[in-house]
């Protein structure tokens, strides 16, 4: 990587697009910022976690059914440099 490119990466990391969050986002987020955070009666608390385990469900759901199809596809694209075609489904 060329110096003027290695410049550029690392211009692109101290920019604080975040206020500060990137750097020292420990000290702006915690039990004491948040304290409704984590606690079983909180709505917000309880509907993260369900988006979450949904989530989790459904990526398990697509490990079993679907991945192994993509990968397979993934590698012959590399290997062939153009996309598989598809099979017709009877």
């Amino acid at each position: 990587m060329s110096e003027t490119a290695t410049e550029a990466v690392v211009s692109a990391a101290c920019l604080e697009l975040y206020s500060g969050y990137g750097w020292d986002g420990d000290d702006h987020w915690g039990a004491g910022t948040h304290p409704g955070w984590g606690s079983n009666g909180s709505a917000q608390y309880q509907a993260h976690y369900h988006d979450a385990a949904q989530g989790h469900l459904d990526f398990v759901a697509y490990i079993d059914d679907g991945l192994q199809a993509y990968l397979r596809g993934y590698t012959f694209s590399l290997d062939q440099r153009r996309p598989p075609r598809r099979r017709c489904q009877p």
